[in-house]
């Protein structure tokens, strides 16, 4: 809570579109004058808070019981600065203005907006493909909670106090399971990733990082289109890679390399081939020569 005028105006974001009231007196003396309140003046602080209107102006009545002195005096100075000039209309009533709207009125779907824009804020550097892709909304949540590292990993769960009996990789056994180490290194996620990138003719897979694996770029001449469907395929094998730790954590099975990269081609062509405007897209040359579709237009 910042000082009296200041909560006084956005509290909760909320506006009061009028002068001092039976609500304003009842917040004033709650907070943050407890300390004259406990001296037993409570009835002549609220008289000094009491409206008093001159010519249609506010004037308080400083009839203090003693002077406020210190962060009380500071406060209620710009309690005063807030409403001093405060001329009521004659014929309007009292009501509440939402001030993240410009028309004043709270929505439910403004406020899922804002909320969205400062959840997604730092990810305004990503590529356009990003902000529309081709997956369902929780692939969606799952690689931006990878991206801030916000994935219940064994090491974050450590982190949090959660008392584990161990936090080395369930997978591999190789090393601390962190986000980089679950999606990436993990042995089982490595060869996944590099078979990935065979099928798609891109090479050697020597991405180091979450943010370069899911940047979504892999060829500056890729077409939108292209970059959309590569950006599917890369976010469904994270997606999987992670299903497949859970389910090894969870119920002690888990996929093979092989088993996995084929679940990955099915899903990925169905959520593309079903979500994507424009060209169709063949099975059998998804499957034999994806990499034709990095420069589809």
């Amino acid at each position: 809570m910042g000082q009296v005028g200041e909560n006084y105006v956005a509290i909760f974001g909320w506006r009061a579109q009028y002068g001092l009231s039976k609500l304003q007196i009842a917040y004033i003396t709650r907070s943050p004058f407890q300390q004259l309140l406990q001296e037993g003046h409570r009835r002549r602080v609220v008289n000094a808070f009491l409206e008093r209107f001159v010519d249609r102006r506010y004037a308080p009545r400083n009839n203090w019981c003693r002077d406020p002195t210190g962060r009380t005096r500071g406060e209620y100075d710009n309690l005063m600065q807030l409403i001093g000039g405060f001329s009521p209309g004659s014929n309007s009533s009292d009501s509440w203005r939402w001030v993240m709207s410009t028309n004043g009125i709270f929505t439910t779907k403004k406020l899922n907006n804002i909320i969205m824009e400062k959840v997604f804020e730092g990810e305004k550097s990503q590529p356009e493909t990003s902000r529309k892709p081709l997956i369902p909304k929780k692939m969606e949540i799952f690689i931006w909670r990878a991206r801030k590292k916000r994935l219940p990993t064994l090491c974050e769960l450590d982190k949090r106090g959660i008392d584990l009996h161990s936090v080395r990789c369930s997978i591999c056994d190789d090393d601390v399971e962190n986000i980089d180490h679950a999606l990436i290194f993990c042995k089982c996620a490595y060869d996944v990733w590099s078979r990935i990138y065979n099928w798609w003719n891109l090479g050697p897979y020597v991405n180091t990082s979450i943010a370069e694996t899911f940047a979504g770029s892999v060829n500056q001449n890729m077409s939108k289109i292209g970059a959309k469907l590569w950006q599917a395929v890369e976010w469904t094998c994270g997606y999987l890679i992670w299903k497949n730790r859970n389910s090894k954590v969870f119920k002690n099975k888990s996929l093979c390399v092989a088993s996995l990269v084929n679940e990955i081609q099915v899903l990925s062509f169905d959520w593309n081939s079903k979500r994507l405007k424009g060209p169709k897209i063949d099975w059998c040359s998804w499957l034999a020569n994806p990499h034709q579709y990095l420069f589809i237009t």
